[in-house]
């Protein structure tokens, strides 16, 4: 799969958030979309995944986007925080191919096993960081996009989730944005 972007640009309140930007980018690249906050990595995130228009220039793909399905970290946990880890595993999957035995240990790989069945309000905001990037994962897309997916983890933690990421997504697109870039040295950098 390949993504253009073709000069974007977007204001909000007379005010230009993004300016023409532009890149390339298909199957097995990691984009890594940097900037202070409010310089609008968020909203380039959102006008790729198709959830805000742009002002002018266009996202568009090689393959019909009715067969494109992204795996979205958004920048704010979106939990069901009354289920349990597993059943908002399982709201996200159309692959019924998936046990119960699939899924914890799917989630084992981040989150303590023990952890799994209790109602994710009463996880740590690390932990509920952590559920939202292997329920983007396991729903198995054509790509991946994660906006500040590292929020809220230490050092330590990001690590392992970094290499958990690259892991997962290796031979599909991965877009993401975060503030700095200390962990994909191998990568297309858009600077916002």
């Amino acid at each position: 799969m390949i993504m253009n972007v073709n000069n974007v640009s977007k204001m909000f309140n007379n005010k230009k958030v993004l300016n023409n930007i532009s890149f390339q980018c298909q199957d097995g690249e990691t984009v890594v979309i940097t900037g202070e906050s409010g310089k609008g990595k968020t909203t380039l995130i959102k006008i790729i995944t198709g959830l805000v228009k742009p002002d002018t220039g266009s996202v568009e793909f090689d393959i019909d986007k009715k067969q494109i399905k992204c795996g979205y970290v958004f920048q704010e946990n979106r939990l069901s925080e009354s289920f349990n880890a597993i059943e908002n595993v399982k709201m996200i999957l159309n692959d019924k191919a998936y046990t119960k035995d699939d899924i914890i240990k799917g989630l084992s790989i981040l989150l303590p096993e023990d952890e799994l069945e209790k109602p994710v309000r009463d996880f740590s905001g690390g932990m509920k960081r952590r559920l939202c990037i292997v329920m983007a994962v396991m729903s198995n897309p054509n790509y991946f996009v994660m906006d500040e997916p590292f929020a809220g983890l230490d050092e330590n933690t990001t690590k392992k989730v970094v290499e958990y990421i690259k892991e997962k997504t290796k031979g599909k697109l991965l877009i993401l944005a975060i503030h700095k870039n200390e962990y994909f040295e191998d990568c297309k950098e858009i600077v916002v």
